[in-house]
């Protein structure tokens, strides 16, 4: 089992940081885990309330990143991706139907599953929710922010690099495969 970082750690992580002097600020060990989970609240909140701006909440925002990069999946296959039920699937799909949002290709039955489209609607809208993201992106992680920010932004980007080439057998269109 991994001990939780020694306080002389948390001092030198305080001390690179600028706060060596004020013992008020950093009294105990600060965890990475802890740190990244509460900011990630907070920039789920703020996203959330942009999204409304554009008709959307993370979940819609999901389901249509993943037909906008992959489009005529079906209802199955979205729930995989996104790691929800079939059913909850298909009540969001219904909402960003009737927004006009999204589209199906044909008509389920006999073996056939409906496949789901992005309308021209839709493209629009992720646009306008990607312009969101990228905005929020910029004003947390951008190059006005501290070096802390900027390194965190590069760090999750490898992140989700290693996890797309893992899902992906190792290779992403545009990236060379991992040396392992």
């Amino acid at each position: 089992m991994n001990e939780a970082p020694s306080h002389d750690a948390a001092r030198e992580d305080a001390r690179r940081a600028g706060l060596e002097e004020d013992k008020s600020v950093v009294p105990f060990s600060v965890s990475p885990t802890m740190t990244l989970v509460l900011e990630a609240r907070n920039l789920e909140r703020r996203l959330e309330k942009n999204l409304q701006e554009v008709g959307l909440n993370l979940r819609k925002f999901g389901i249509m990143g993943h037909l906008s990069s992959n489009p005529g999946l079906s209802f199955t296959d979205i729930a995989d991706r996104a790691g929800i039920t079939v059913q909850s699937v298909h009540t969001i799909v219904s909402d960003l139907m009737k927004s006009g949002w999204v589209t199906t290709d044909g008509m389920p039955g006999r073996g056939r599953a409906a496949t789901l489209r992005l309308s021209d609607a839709g493209v629009e809208c992720m646009d306008a929710a990607r312009q969101t993201v990228g905005r929020i992106d910029e004003e947390v992680f951008g190059i006005s922010t501290g070096k802390e920010w900027q390194n965190l932004a590069s760090a999750l980007r490898g992140v989700a690099y290693s996890r797309l080439r893992t899902r992906s057998g190792g290779t992403l269109k545009g990236t060379k495969p991992s040396g392992r």
